[in-house]
Parts: structure tokens; C-alpha cells; sequence
């Protein structure tokens, strides 16, 4: 049972688990920040491949596959299927309008923190936090929240960030973090115009060079969709070979789509800007990728214009530690010119070890994973 002030709101269910967590301001949930409560059954329901067939219904309106319809409805941007942990659950967002962080944008060296709060909470506001390179030691800073605004000095090389919203008795009003996975919180403080122009001529040239041993296109894929497995399976491919660029919103003859379209008609409801709508995905790619391929890779999602089209570049490395694998499948895969095929256990497997510092595959690890 929830109170709030003088209503009271009853969620019954048998055996149910109460779990609750803190979401910073501009979350799949409120713009402001605020308390998610999430009230789990112990057994979890389950679905059969019904869900992955067309949705058709005088009703409601078609779609290709009813998981894509059940994403649309709830509005998740990462939408996971069966794996889905919300599948089962009612939610319940008690949003905040204390303090939060309403703008935050780069201007040169500095970054202008914009602050919106209520009166009872405007003083005695601190920005505290800290930036890093991806394997180096943390800067931390302090600043003072004045006039609804908050400026912070900070270099071009930084890789990851950390920012809070701290009032005079230690409540934390709001958080922005980022790192070169995406962000939790405003979406992706932008990266210098060197870099971004960079990345942006990098970019150009695979397109006008076409797929290959390093790059792929893909046009807007569903994360709800069976097509998405395609994403793990060109990631573990890249990674247990040279590494490689995916460009979503290039088709295969090389000609610039754009993403924008999808990922506005996908957006919820109120429709944040482009620029959100585009974070927003390229953090869900980014976790997919996570939940689907191991060991862990620092994936870099970027996006940049094309053509006036926007494009997401999402950056695999060369694994440190290979094989990567599929997660679900245990397969391996490596890429040969433009395609991903099965590790050969006898040409490719040996060499993935070899890489890894380890001459001989540990024992039992061929018995977990297919080729």
C-alpha cells in the first residue's frame, strides 16, 4: 500500500514482492525524477511463439510481430521480450518536483548546468561530481547552484562523467552519469566538434566504401523484433575478429536512410525532440548488447548526420579476451569479408585462445559453447 497524502492506493496480488528504485529526471517514466515501485509476482507468466506472429485484430491496429505491438503500448525503449524484467508487474512512478537538472549543455571548456526547483529548495543547492578518462583516476569538482544555474570547467578528453543535485541535508534531487556506453539521465553531453567531425568523415567514408571485414549497415531494427539478434551476432563476429563499425540507418547499397522516422514513430508519448529520441536508442542498443554478448565489450554508440540523415555508429573493439559468444545460443561467431559465419573449431578457435593469452581452451568451456 502506497500513501499519497490523503489517498491511498491498494495493489493486491498473491505472494507478490515489492521492489523500489530511485530514476533520475528525463527517465522512460516522468521527466521530472522520482520513485518507481514495482509490484512483481513470484511466478513470472509465461508466452509461447504466438507472440512473435502478426498481430491481427479488427480492433487494434496491425503489426508484424504482437511483441512489437506490446513495446508500443507500454512504451520501453529497450523492449526484451520474454526477458522483459516489468513482464508480470505493476509499476507505479511517484515523481519529484523538488530539484532536478532541466538543461544540461556544453559551451567550450565548461558545461552550464541549468537547475529547476521549487521554492522551498532553492537554497543551499550543490553540483558535486567527477570526470575520467576510461582508465585513469577520477577529477571531482564542486559547484554552486545560483540564479537556477551552475557552470563547471571541464577538459575535451574526458570519457566518463558523474553529476549530482545535492541539497544542504544530503538529498540527492538528481544525477546525470555517462560514459562512452550512453547515458543515465539528459541525453549524451555532445563530444568536441573535432571529435564529432571525425567521427562524422569516418562515418562517410564506409558508407562510400560499402560493407566489409569492418563495417556493416543495417536499416532501424526493433529491439522487439526477431531481426534483432542480427545486432548480437555482427558484435561477437567484429569482436572476435578486427573489430568493426555497424551503421543503423544505412541500407545495403549504400544509400543513407536515416533512423529519424522510426525512432520518432517509436518515441513515447509526449514525443521528446530528435536528439532524445536518438540517445534514447542508441543506450537501448547498447544494452541489448550487453544482455546478449560476453564477455563485456566498451561499445561506443555514436550519432552523426549523413546526408541530412541521422545515423547511429555504434564502434565494436577487438576483443581483449576472446571468443565472444551469444549469450543465449552459446554460438561463436567470426566475420569472413562482409558476412558472420560459425567459428571453425579447428582453423578459428585456437587462434581466439591464442589471443586471449590462453594456448589451450580452458577445460570444459568447448562443452558450453557451439561452433
Amino acid at each position: 500500500m502506497i500513501a499519497v497524502s490523503e489517498a491511498e492506493i491498494l495493489f493486491r496480488a498473491p505472494r507478490p514482492y515489492w521492489a523500489r528504485g530511485y530514476f533520475h529526471s528525463r527517465s522512460t517514466f516522468s521527466y521530472q525524477p522520482g520513485t518507481l515501485f514495482q509490484l512483481e509476482q513470484t511466478n513470472r507468466p509465461t508466452f509461447d511463439d504466438s507472440l512473435h506472429a502478426p498481430l491481427l485484430s479488427y480492433a487494434l491496429p496491425y503489426a508484424p510481430e504482437a511483441w512489437i505491438a506490446v513495446a508500443e503500448w507500454t512504451g520501453l525503449p529497450s523492449f526484451r521480450q520474454h526477458s522483459q524484467s516489468e513482464l508480470g508487474s505493476a509499476l507505479f512512478f511517484l515523481p519529484e518536483r523538488r530539484a532536478w537538472f532541466d538543461k544540461v549543455e556544453r559551451e567550450g571548456e565548461f558545461l552550464r548546468l541549468h537547475v529547476r526547483c521549487a521554492k522551498a529548495h532553492a537554497e543551499g543547492l550543490i553540483v558535486r561530481g567527477g570526470w575520467w578518462l576510461r582508465h585513469g583516476a577520477p577529477s571531482s569538482f564542486e559547484a554552486r547552484v545560483r540564479d537556477g544555474e551552475a557552470r563547471i570547467g571541464i577538459p575535451d578528453e574526458w570519457e566518463n562523467l558523474h553529476l549530482y543535485l545535492i541539497g544542504p541535508q544530503d538529498e540527492v534531487f538528481d544525477y546525470h552519469r555517462q560514459d562512452p556506453k550512453g547515458s543515465a539521465g539528459h541525453p549524451a553531453i555532445p563530444m568536441t566538434k573535432e571529435e564529432l567531425a571525425s567521427r562524422t568523415d569516418a562515418a562517410i567514408r564506409s558508407v562510400q566504401g560499402g560493407e566489409g571485414a569492418r563495417v556493416e549497415f543495417k536499416p532501424f531494427i526493433h529491439l522487439s523484433s526477431t531481426k534483432a539478434t542480427e545486432i548480437a551476432r555482427t558484435v561477437i563476429a567484429f569482436a572476435n575478429t578486427e573489430g568493426g563499425d555497424l551503421l543503423f540507418g544505412v541500407e545495403k547499397d549504400c544509400s543513407v536512410v536515416g533512423i529519424e522516422i522510426d525512432v520518432m514513430r517509436h518515441a513515447p508519448r509526449p514525443t521528446p525532440s530528435l536528439a532524445e529520441c536518438v540517445e534514447k536508442y542508441a543506450g537501448a542498443i547498447v544494452s541489448a548488447i550487453k544482455d546478449n554478448v560476453a564477455p563485456d565489450l566498451d561499445i561506443e554508440a555514436t550519432p552523426v548526420v549523413i546526408r541530412n540523415h541521422s545515423v547511429l555508429v555504434v564502434r565494436v573493439p577487438r576483443a581483449a579476451t576472446p571468443p565472444c559468444y551469444d549469450v543465449q545460443s552459446k554460438r561463436i561467431w567470426v566475420r569472413r569479408g562482409s558476412n558472420n559465419v560459425p567459428a571453425d573449431p579447428a582453423a578459428d578457435l585456437p587462434q581466439l585462445y591464442a589471443r586471449a593469452s590462453r594456448l589451450e581452451p580452458p577445460i570444459g568451456s568447448l562443452g558450453q559453447l557451439e561452433v
